[in-house]
């Protein structure tokens, strides 16, 4: 350090949040990965264990929200499960 200089401690912060933030962001994609795995899990033992019918509460033909940014359906879609013998 040379006469006239300061020490600026901020120079270190930006490195010290960057790590942290790669940190967390790492966690949360490890954590979103599992839980899509979970669903794909959960979903192939429905497929695979139960029979899948449309129930009567289903509107044929569906009618879907305009107001909703993704298509929804109105009264929703209702599933019966009967168990595969």
């Amino acid at each position: 350090m040379c006469l006239g200089e300061t020490y600026d401690f901020r120079r270190y912060i930006p490195a010290e949040n960057e790590t942290i933030t790669l940190n967390i962001s790492l966690i949360y994609d490890l954590g979103m990965r599992l839980a899509l795995v979970e669903l794909k899990t959960a979903i192939g033992h429905l497929v695979l264990n139960f029979e899948l019918s449309v129930s009567e509460k289903t509107a044929i033909p569906l009618k879907f929200k305009i107001t909703s940014a993704t298509p929804q359906p109105v009264d929703g879609i209702w599933v019966n499960l009967s168990p595969r013998v």
